[in-house]
């Protein structure tokens, strides 16, 4: 099911801002060679931390697909009735054998704000082969892939819904 094809959820989601371990919490570009070796594309760049640009673009995302009453952020400093947390667990050209794969993976867990616990989780990930390790082909197979990530996500917080009274 598609986010745009599920049913409206009357409620407010708080997408707070994504975790990810240090060397993915950057603006540089991941590459991951043979045996977990990292580096980052020379002389590329993301226009922000990636946290911060994860979030922005879930956001947009989700306000969107008109699916929610309201899609709030942490720095709104509204109360959500829902609340989504990111793991950014992969963002990264890994790079073997002379083949390169954009890979990206986000683990969200879905919580019910007022009672504090946690009713879904998920992981979501996407792998795309990259036509060649350079910086521009490697960027547009990551975003291809968090494209891909993010309408399946955003189509499973829609339909979050289904099956819960009260929402």
């Amino acid at each position: 099911m598609t986010a745009a094809s599920a049913a409206r959820w009357p409620v407010q989601l708080t997408v707070q801002r994504p975790t990810a371990m240090r060397a993915i919490d950057t603006d540089r570009i991941v590459v991951m060679a043979p045996g977990g070796r990292l580096s980052y594309f020379e002389d590329a760049a993301w226009s922000d931390r990636l946290t911060a640009l994860v979030q922005a673009r879930l956001v947009e995302a989700m306000q969107d697909t008109k699916s929610f009453r309201a899609v709030l952020t942490t720095q709104d400093s509204l109360d959500g009735d829902y609340s989504v947390a990111i793991e950014i667990r992969e963002f990264q050209v890994e790079v073997e054998k002379g083949s390169a794969s954009a890979v990206v993976t986000l683990f969200a867990k879905l919580a019910q704000d007022q009672r504090g616990r946690v009713i879904a989780t998920r992981e979501f990930t996407a792998r795309l082969p990259v036509a060649s390790d350079d910086p521009a082909n490697g960027v547009a197979a990551l975003q291809t892939g968090f494209n891909d990530v993010t309408k399946e996500l955003v189509g499973w917080l829609a339909s979050a819904h289904k099956g819960r009274s009260g929402a």
